[in-house]
C-alpha cells in the first residue's frame, strides 16, 4: 500500500515538473516571437543598414549606412562624404525620418549621391521587408531606398 502511494505521488510530481516545464519553454517562446517584425509594422530594429539602391541607382560600392538606434527613435550614418543624424518617426508624420543634419565636408565625386539620399530620406513615409531587405517607400508606395541588414 505504501508502495502504491509513493509511486503515484513520485508519478503526480513527475507530470507536475513536466508541465511547469512546458509553461516555461511555451512562455520562452512565445515572449521571443513578440520581438519577430510583424508584417506592416512601421518600425525599423535597431542596428545598423547598409543602403543598396537610391532611386533605383546601385550605390552599394559606396558603402552608405543607415543606423537606427535609441529603441528606433535616432538615425544616423554615413551619406558618401559626411556623417548624417535625425530623428525616425515612424507613427502620426508626414515624413518618416526628420530633422536631418550632416557634417560639413565637401567631397567633389560624391555630393551627388549623398544629396539624393538625404533628399529621398525625407520622402519615406513607411517601409517594407522581405528577408534581409528592407525598403524604404514614398507616399505613392515606391521604394526609394534599399537597404540590407547583412
Amino acid at each position: 500500500m505504501l508502495f502504491v502511494i509513493t509511486h503515484t505521488l513520485t508519478n503526480n510530481i513527475i507530470t507536475m515538473k513536466n508541465l511547469i516545464f512546458c509553461f516555461v519553454l511555451l512562455f520562452a517562446f512565445g515572449c521571443n516571437s513578440l520581438k519577430e517584425k510583424k508584417e506592416g509594422d512601421n518600425t525599423l530594429e535597431d542596428g545598423s543598414y547598409s543602403v543598396i539602391s537610391i532611386a533605383g541607382t546601385d550605390v552599394s560600392p559606396e558603402k552608405l549606412t543607415l543606423v537606427i538606434s535609441e529603441k528606433g527613435q535616432k538615425v544616423s550614418g554615413f551619406g558618401g562624404c559626411n556623417n548624417y543624424s535625425g530623428n525616425v518617426n515612424p507613427k502620426g508624420s508626414d515624413t518618416y525620418f526628420s530633422s536631418l543634419a550632416r557634417t560639413k565636408k565637401y567631397c567633389t565625386d560624391r555630393m551627388t549621391t549623398e544629396d539624393l539620399f538625404l533628399k529621398e530620406m525625407q520622402s519615406v513615409v513607411s517601409i517594407s521587408t522581405k528577408g534581409n531587405t528592407v525598403n524604404l517607400n514614398n507616399k505613392a508606395g515606391e521604394s526609394i531606398i534599399v537597404l540590407s541588414t547583412e
